[in-house]
């Protein structure tokens, strides 16, 4: 079938002619076969692709388009639709060319496809296609991906270097040799208020408004590629806008893509200095305008600047040598200034002074004089005198101070004027030297002759000069405050006790130390500069200097900084560090600041331990106060104790003794370490309160034994130890210690396995906690003491209340007894005494006459004591109802009761001169009826003892004594014997006989009874023949409640 095609193909492309009959037809299509052969086995060779395709399928297909699309053999391709081999993207064009031909039997243009091999994958592709008759169509396929992918490649570029083109602030261009523009960049499209495609292919002429710019333009093209060599050129260009601008363009000829040549330009806008250029031309022709306006004065003029070069010179080499020499060679520089404008001015004299405080004194004066003339001293007491003090303030106000003949001097100052005379001047300037805001001296110069007077350039060269030796003065004064200070700074870290150092931050090198390294470190600084810490081994790692050093980095310094270093002894301390990047050399540093702060580290963790070694006191004495259990309190305290010493495990106890003395140990606290069913038994004796330490020949016993404290490092050698069970924990250390009250040794503390062992400072330490426990022993000791006696006391108050119970049944039968023994003497002792008493005075009236004298007496006195008797039974049963009547309190007025118990007194017996004082306004809680019965025995005493006094004193009232009331009777009576005082209260007792002064004896005794109801006491005083006086209290009353008379306390 493709034979077939070809041969038609083939008939089709040869025109046909005709035929000369059947021999010419035969020959005709022998030649037709044998083009078509060659035709087959040159497309077979081709090494581009070739295909014949009718109505949209493929009917050949060359060896090299088998190979582009990747297939081994025709059958895969041919018999396929033609739109298969065609990328999407591209087929609706290929479907549109082939319309084209075969309707306009015409080839087309060659065009760029994409292919689709069988895999799938595209093909970049040069299509040539040609009608070959009927539907058929011969394909021409070139490959052209590597090509495509080469461009693809240059557009990359390309778009990167337009890019960085585009970044250039610069104008940059390239043009082809006709002037055309084929790349321009942002800068030119922005100046020309373009864009990119706006202005490729536009021609000098199109982008330039004016003619005569693009002609310049196109001649500097031109010109560049003549000379082949950069050629540079200011072209104006006009903006948009109308605004004109210059630029400076560098332009170099170069060779373009397609061979021929062009100009590649970069531009820089040059406008602002072309305008500060033409402004300077400007000036100079200004200037130039001047100077030819003043050519008369030529001379002068050149004379001026000559002077005004000399004095540029001059000031110049001044400023040198003040640069030069600093400030330990003021006074050189100073002097060789001073010698070099005194001949450049024309003075006689050129001189400083210095001024330490104010105008009126001066100091550190320089001066130069013309070799033949000396030197006049007193010139500057002279110009110092307090008359001329407006001078100072002159110049203080930065004024300059010129005194001559073309300088007319006020009349009020003339004084200057005959100053300058005597000193020969004629013309005088002062200059001020002016450093940090105050007159710190001035510049002067002087000259003889008086009708030369100083220019206006001659006094600016001395300003100038002063300026020079203001800032010269004040770098002086800089370099001397900066030597002091850098000294201070020196002393400062040499007194530092802080190690202060200066490092590489990147490599560590020391640079320098100060002395405090030594201190610190252990290193001195010689051993340590220039060479890195981390190799020393001050830090424990190279990791924490890398820390700290990025920390510093990030934050510019660190303060305060807490970090581990290492002494050259070996010991790790803590350290406080503080740090900065300063640079030196243009090498960033790290200036360190360390502190050690091992100790306050030690401190504070002594203080935390101190604080809860008095948190657990404080604890402990708080269980006391509330009565906690002691077991409790005891193991907070061991907790604690514990934790301050760094200890594994211990016990608290008290220590006990056995009836023979030995002492043991009873455990309040214990750490738990059983460690089998044995163990574990113990500490349950412990947890029962039964637990005993008895073993003396122990370090613990030895403690018991000897009351001593017991350190031992070394348990397993020390000679006092006694081994320890089978699965024990070990023991590495021990500490013992007693606990003492006085001397007595009342418990023990023990504490083992500490790490670095125990030493005098643990014991130390621990002091207030060991004083704490043995006052908690003794104290819980004491309660339970305590408790023990108030359960006694409790069981005996149950006695005494049981014995108080029967006690008081007793009295009350006795009372009832007493009551009937009263009632029995009321009524039964009554009756025999009035029957005698009747008997008597019936036989006195009956037989009176006939019983004598003698008989009459016996009967007086039977009856006489019949009365006696009876009043006798009167008192004691008044006696019986006093003290037994109930006792009722209540506000009373003794004063008024005393006086009341006088008034009958008085009424009974009103011939008496008895003299009555009573203190007003005695009151007292008391029973009124007994108070009264004790005043009227008190004070009928006295009434009665003092009837034989021809004027009798009684008194009432009371006196202070103890802070008690105490109630007094006083009397002038006949008194009574003091050897008698004791039994003056008893019943029935009397010191006078009833023939002297009547009574029974009962009324004290009365008195005394209801005063001891009261809660009071009554005692007695007196004299034989010069009165007495009875006091009584009542109990509850204080002396503040009444008032006393306080003469008599």
């Amino acid at each position: 079938m493709a034979d077939h095609d070809d041969r038609k193909d083939a008939e089709q492309a040869t025109p046909r002619q005709p035929p000369a009959g059947f021999a010419g037809m035969a020959a005709a299509e022998r030649g037709a076969a044998l083009a078509a052969t060659h035709f087959r086995v040159l497309a077979d060779l081709a090494p581009e692709g070739i295909a014949f395709h009718e109505d949209g399928a493929v009917l050949y297909a060359n060896p090299a388009l088998l190979k582009l699309l990747g297939a081994r053999e025709a059958q895969e391709v041919v018999g396929r639709r033609t739109i298969d081999f065609v990328h999407p993207s591209s087929r609706a064009v290929v479907v549109d060319r082939i319309r084209r031909m075969l309707s306009d039997g015409a080839p087309v243009e060659p065009m760029e496809e994409v292919f689709l091999r069988l895999d799938g994958s595209p093909v970049d592709v040069e299509v040539v296609a040609a009608p070959c008759g009927g539907h058929a169509i011969m394909v021409h396929v070139r490959d052209i991906s590597a090509r495509k992918r080469v461009e693809r490649e240059l557009e990359t570029t390309r778009r990167f270097l337009q890019e960085v083109l585009d970044r250039c602030p610069n104008v940059i261009f390239v043009k082809d040799d006709l002037g055309r523009y084929v790349l321009v960049n942002e800068a030119m499209a922005r100046a020309h208020g373009s864009s990119h495609e706006g202005l490729i292919g536009l021609t000098n002429e199109q982008v330039h408004p004016l003619p005569e710019f693009a002609v310049q333009h196109l001649a500097e093209d031109l010109e560049t590629l003549r000379q082949g060599n950069p050629v540079v050129a200011d072209e104006p260009f006009v903006l948009p806008d109308g605004r004109r601008l210059i630029y400076q363009t560098v332009k170099t000829a170069i060779a373009l893509p397609d061979g021929s040549r062009g100009v590649l330009g970069v531009s820089n806008d040059i406008t602002a200095i072309k305008e500060a250029e033409a402004a300077a031309r400007q000036l100079n022709q200004e200037l130039e305008r001047r100077v030819a306006q003043r050519t008369a004065a030529l001379s002068a003029v050149n004379q001026s600047l000559e002077q005004r070069v000399q004095f540029e010179r001059l000031i110049g080499d001044i400023a040198s040598d003040f640069a030069r020499g600093g400030a330990a060679q003021w006074d050189v520089c100073v002097d060789t200034a001073l010698a070099r404008c005194g001949p450049l001015l024309r003075a006689d004299h050129v001189f400083t002074v210095l001024l330490p405080k104010d105008w009126r004194q001066h100091d550190g004066v320089r001066e130069w004089c013309r070799p033949e003339i000396s030197p006049v001293p007193q010139r500057f007491t002279l110009l110092h005198a307090p008359s001329l003090a407006w001078i100072g303030e002159a110049l203080a106000a930065r004024q300059i101070i010129r005194l001559g003949a073309a300088d007319p001097i006020p009349a009020s100052i003339d004084q200057v004027r005959e100053i300058l005379r005597e000193l020969h001047i004629g013309a005088l300037i002062l200059v001020p030297i002016t450093a940090g805001g105050r007159l710190q001296g001035y510049l002067g110069a002087d000259r003889i002759d008086w009708d030369e007077a100083w220019s206006e350039a001659e006094a600016q060269m001395l300003a100038t000069i002063a300026s020079i030796l203001a800032s010269a003065l004040e770098r002086q004064r800089a370099e001397l405050a900066l030597r002091q200070s850098e000294q201070h700074l020196a002393n400062i870290v040499a007194a530092c006790p802080d190690a202060i150092s200066i490092s590489s931050m990147s490599s560590g090198l020391y640079v320098t130390a100060s002395p405090a390294f030594k201190e610190v470190f252990g290193w001195s600084p010689k051993e340590v500069i220039g060479r890195p810490a981390v190799d020393i081994g001050l830090w424990l790692s190279a990791a924490d200097r890398d820390g700290l050093v990025a920390k510093v980095r990030q934050d510019g310094r660190v303060r305060n900084y807490e970090q581990r270093f290492r002494h050259r002894s070996g010991r790790v301390f803590e350290a406080l560090l503080s740090a900065t990047i300063i640079e030196i050399a243009g090498e960033p540093c790290m200036l360190a600041i360390t502190r050690d702060i091992s100790h306050l580290k030690a401190a504070e963790h002594k203080l935390n331990r101190q604080n809860t070694l008095l948190n657990a006191l404080a604890r402990a004495q708080a269980d006391f106060i509330l009565d906690a259990e002691p077991k409790a309190t005891f193991s907070r305290l061991l907790d604690n104790l514990l934790a301050v010493s760094e200890s594994e495990y211990g016990f608290i106890g008290e220590v006990l003794h056995d009836q023979d003395g030995s002492p043991y140990l009873r455990a309040f606290a214990i750490t738990d370490i059983s460690w089998d069913d044995m163990s574990r038994a113990l500490y349950q004796q412990y947890v029962d309160g039964s637990f005993e330490f008895r073993n003396l020949k122990t370090l613990f016993g030895h403690v018991l034994a000897s009351g001593e404290t017991v350190i031992a490092n070394d348990p397993a050698n020390d000679p006092r130890r006694g081994g320890l069970p089978p699965g024990h924990r070990a023991l590495d250390g021990f500490l013992g210690l007693p606990l003492h009250r006085g001397d007595r040794l009342v418990g023990m503390i023990g504490v083992a396995n500490r790490r670095g062992g125990y030493d005098e400072a643990v014991v130390q330490e621990l002091d207030p906690l060991l004083k704490t426990c043995a006052l908690l022993i003794e104290a819980f000791r004491s309660a339970h003491a305590r408790q023990a006696a108030e359960e006694a006391l409790r069981r005996l108050a149950g006695e005494l209340e049981q014995r108080v119970r029967a006690r008081t049944e007793e009295l009350q039968l006795s009372l009832k007894e007493l009551e009937s023994f009263s009632y029995s003497v009321s009524h039964d002792l009554r009756s025999p005494l009035r029957s005698i008493n009747g008997f008597a005075q019936a036989l006195a009236r009956l037989h009176g006459q006939g019983l004598g004298e003698q008989g009459r007496d016996y009967l007086r006195r039977i009856d006489q004591a019949t009365v006696r008797m009876g009043q006798l039974i009167d008192d004691l049963l008044r006696l019986a109802q006093l003290t037994r009547a109930p006792l009722k309190r209540e506000r009373v007025n003794l004063s008024q009761l005393a006086r009341q118990v006088l008034a009958e007194l008085r009424a009974a017996d009103p011939s008496r001169q008895v003299e009555e004082i009573i203190t007003d306004g005695l009151e007292t809680d008391a029973d009124p009826t007994l108070m009264l019965a004790v005043l009227e025995n008190l004070l009928g005493n006295a009434w009665k003892f003092t009837r034989r006094q021809p004027l009798a004193r009684i008194e009432f009232g009371a006196l202070a004594r103890d802070n008690a009331a105490v109630y007094y009777v006083r009397d002038n009576g006949i008194g009574f014997d003091m050897q008698y005082v004791d039994r003056i209260f008893d019943v029935f007792q009397r010191l006078h006989g009833p023939e002297d002064f009547p009574g029974t004896g009962i009324g004290l005794a009365t008195v005394q009874r209801i005063v001891q109801r009261h809660g009071g006491r009554c005692w007695a005083e007196g004299t034989q023949d010069a009165g007495a006086c009875f006091y009584f209290t009542l109990g509850r009353e204080s002396a503040g409640d009444i008032v006393v008379d306080r003469s008599l306390s």
